[in-house]
């Protein structure tokens, strides 16, 4: 049998570090909900009004499962409401939930606790759940069996890479026009000065790793644009704690190009397992034509494939530039529990209208330009 404790979040989380990691260390869940992706978001996303809760799960006194919630204030309709979600879900990338295993009793103690009558929220969501995958569909199973009111909306996908045996077999699936594209960004680069590819090893520390990453987010466009890392205060916070606590775990693989001793281009991202996760990219602005942060990928999906990486996992938006690099797309699906009461009503009767407003739309990927971002969001 499996049972939910609720406690504060705030002051308890570093209590249940040793259980965290080994639940994280069984491996298939996301980086977002392992312990140092966390206390990232603690840092630099949970704002002062809201309230933290952690759902820790147990079976024969084992903790099976750790789910910090926010109860956050939000405004809709005129009035205020109390929504709920997964702390991981202040980053935008898949939702998960750390859990030793995606079952039916784990997810029907976590359904019991989220409605126990000292957990007060009007609505529960969870965004970005991969459709294929069982976590959603035994969430909807319980919910039906409950008589809860929800709903499980499609929503867009995100691009995915099964990377290859070897690097000329990854470019062989690719397009001739690609390749060759490839070959000219090179050529055009080494005839501009001397081509070095450096990673986190070849900086004295991480902090300096992470300025050479802050000076090329300032010198690109987003910068002007408002949405580069050094522009968003929150961001900048939580890629420089999320840099060093992946770091010290060994997941960490921040890669630079560099042009004449100039860092130009960079990537970001974490290596688990088999899987590498793509979490951000950007390059000097005045080296736009010749295209460094294309040569820079070629040489991270090679690296990769070189490494024994199985899946290269791009951010959760389908931005246009991804389809260059992979055909793969896996679909997410939203999940939004309503409080049995006057507001969970209410918003359930808002979201309703809202998914029949856009449903036609299904499964017509709507591709992201990162220019159109909104400045000040991450």
């Amino acid at each position: 049998m499996v049972v939910a404790e609720i406690l504060p979040g705030r002051t308890r989380l570093n209590e249940l570090r040793a259980d965290w990691d080994r639940l994280m260390d069984r491996g298939g869940r996301e980086p977002s909900v392992s312990f140092e992706w966390t206390l990232a978001l603690m840092e630099s996303h949970v704002q002062e009004v809201d309230d933290i809760v952690c759902i820790v799960l147990k079976r024969r006194e084992e903790i099976v499962g750790i789910v910090p919630v926010v109860l956050s204030p939000i405004k809709k309709l005129g009035h205020t409401f109390i929504r709920a979600f997964p702390l991981s879900e202040l980053s935008n990338t898949h939702s998960d939930l750390l859990i030793e295993e995606v079952s039916e009793p784990l997810l029907a103690a976590l359904v019991d606790a989220l409605y126990r009558p000292d957990l007060r929220w009007d609505v529960f969501s969870m965004t970005r759940l991969l459709e294929r995958q069982p976590l959603g569909a035994i969430w909807c199973g319980i919910l039906r069996q409950r008589r809860k009111p929800f709903e499980f909306a499609e929503e867009q996908p995100s691009f995915f890479l099964t990377l290859d045996r070897t690097f000329e077999g990854y470019l062989q699936r690719r397009s001739g026009s690609f390749r060759n594209a490839l070959k000219r960004t090179e050529r055009k680069l080494m005839s501009h000065g001397r081509l070095e590819v450096r990673n986190q090893g070849d900086f004295p520390g991480i902090d300096e790793a992470y300025q050479a990453l802050l000076s090329i987010e300032q010198r690109s466009w987003k910068q002007a644009h408002g949405t580069s890392i050094a522009a968003v205060s929150r961001q900048t916070v939580f890629y420089r704690h999320l840099c060093e606590r992946a770091f010290e775990r060994s997941w960490l693989h921040l890669g630079f190009l560099y042009l004449d001793d100039r860092p130009v281009a960079y990537n970001l991202g974490l290596i688990l397992k088999d899987t590498y996760f793509y979490l951000k990219t950007s390059y000097d602005y005045s080296e736009r034509p010749l295209s460094p942060s294309t040569f820079l990928r070629a040489k991270l999906v090679e690296e990769l494939i070189g490494r024994g990486v199985k899946q290269f996992d791009f951010p959760a938006e389908p931005y246009e530039w991804e389809r260059q690099w992979t055909d793969e797309m896996r679909w997410h699906r939203s999940l939004t529990l309503f409080a049995p009461s006057i507001k969970g009503f209410a918003y359930g009767v808002y979201r309703k209208a809202r998914t029949l407003a856009r449903q036609n739309d299904s499964h017509q990927v709507a591709y992201v330009n990162p220019r159109d971002v909104k400045p000040g969001l991450s």
